[in-house]
């Protein structure tokens, strides 16, 4: 054993933890003065306590997300209401209605190729599900809200949700809609090219909808239709018609080919015409009409065919025979104003008169 002594002074302590640093050492006898100058405040090391502050709330944030995501992949109600969506997603009509608690009584306008178009035209998809809650007054019942893309632009809607023989099922997904409305007379609604069984009241699944007459002449001017059902969802069937431009042309011939044929009327009464004079001494075979005012048509479409009034002026000379048997020529301004309907249904185009 060697005659040397260890050192007889303190012993600095040990290394601390891996974000502290030893502290600062002094001669021996130094009672915190250096040459009577008071030893330098020390500066607190706040870096790497905030650094641990702030790891433990993200680890805190992150957890209670996952959590929040584990509870929501756990919910039956979440995953019913997953489930339909993405059924409507792969435009698949039964999986669909197979996560109604009621299966619609008229599935005419629920085909794969009505929500396949619905698809197309922007469909309606499941972007996030924002909220699922239980029914406090109703066991096995409850609302689940989601964020939703529909044709495009982001909503958010409540769905109803029940529990029926331990799956959960949407109440309140099926969007119905009426046909009440006046001006429509006879014209169909053709849903993505389906046509409804019912012609007043339909049934369908949310999406993208492009409502059409069916017919050439005339068209819904409505543009695409987004249907989303949920809780107090405003699902309104707002239309109004509109003539196509083969329908514009078919109406403007008809009201022409009536236009001519009453101006080449040797009658002071032609029949089927806007325009007529009174004259109990008239000649047979001698009126000739001219047009003084072009006639003006203000008409709307009326369903499967178009009202309007149709207004101008014209001249007739004719001849008529007096008492005594003598022939006199005369002439007479007429003013007319009729209302006239041109049926749409007649090919081609028919202008109808009243009575």
């Amino acid at each position: 054993m060697s005659g040397q002594s260890g050192p007889t002074g303190p012993q600095p302590p040990g290394p601390g933890g891996p974000w502290q640093q030893a502290p600062e050492q002094q001669p021996p006898g130094a009672t915190g003065a250096v040459h009577g100058v008071p030893p330098p405040p020390r500066k607190k090391r706040r870096g790497p306590v905030l650094g641990l502050v702030l790891g433990g709330v993200a680890v805190l944030v992150a957890v209670v997300l996952v959590a929040g995501f584990l509870v929501f992949r756990n919910d039956g109600k979440v995953e019913a209401v997953e489930k339909f969506f993405q059924a409507l997603q792969d435009a698949d009509a039964a999986a669909a209605i197979g996560q109604l608690a009621t299966p619609p009584p008229d599935q005419s306008l629920m085909t794969d190729e009505v929500l396949a178009t619905s698809v197309e035209l922007g469909g309606v998809s499941m972007i996030d599900v924002l909220s699922s809650t239980d029914d406090s007054e109703v066991d096995n019942a409850g609302w689940v809200t989601v964020q939703l893309s529909a044709g495009g632009e982001e909503t958010e809607i409540q769905y109803r949700v029940i529990k029926q023989r331990g799956e959960w099922r949407l109440t309140d997904a099926v969007v119905e809609l009426s046909a009440a409305g006046a001006g429509t007379y006879g014209t169909q609604r053709i849903f993505n090219g389906a046509t409804p069984k019912d012609d007043e009241t339909f049934l369908v699944l949310p999406g993208v909808y492009r409502v059409t007459t069916g017919s050439p002449m005339i068209t819904w001017d409505s543009g695409n239709l987004t249907f989303l059902g949920g809780v107090g969802a405003p699902d309104m069937l707002n239309l109004s018609l509109k003539l196509t431009d083969e329908g514009s042309k078919a109406v403007d011939e008809a009201l022409a080919t009536m236009y001519e044929r009453c101006l080449a009327s040797k009658e002071l009464e032609p029949k089927h015409c806007p325009f007529r004079a009174l004259d109990v001494r008239f000649k047979e075979g001698t009126a000739t009409w001219t047009e003084i005012k072009p006639p003006t048509w203000g008409a709307s479409v009326m369903g499967t065919y178009v009202s309007g009034q149709y207004e101008g002026v014209v001249k007739v000379d004719y001849t008529y025979v007096d008492s005594d048997g003598d022939s006199h020529s005369k002439s007479q301004t007429i003013p007319y104003k009729p209302a006239l309907n041109v049926d749409l249904t007649k090919q081609p185009a028919e202008v109808m008169f009243p009575g």
